[in-house]
């Protein structure tokens, strides 16, 4: 499950490198319903494959 006991580090794209989560997504996580947060760990693996896929990009 998500770590959300952690210090964010902020990316330029402003995302948190430890969790991927916006400012909005880190600041509203405890007022989100269990759909929501499921929502965001959705997109979280999206960004995640993104991120992976530029890695494999920078790489070639």
């Amino acid at each position: 499950m998500l770590d959300i006991t952690s210090t964010c580090i902020i990316s330029k794209k402003c995302y948190c490198f430890g969790c991927l989560r916006s400012r909005a997504e880190r600041q509203q996580w405890h007022h989100m319903t269990t759909e929501q947060q499921r929502e965001v760990l959705r997109l979280i693996a999206g960004r995640k494959l993104r991120i992976k896929k530029m890695k494999q990009h920078k790489g070639e």
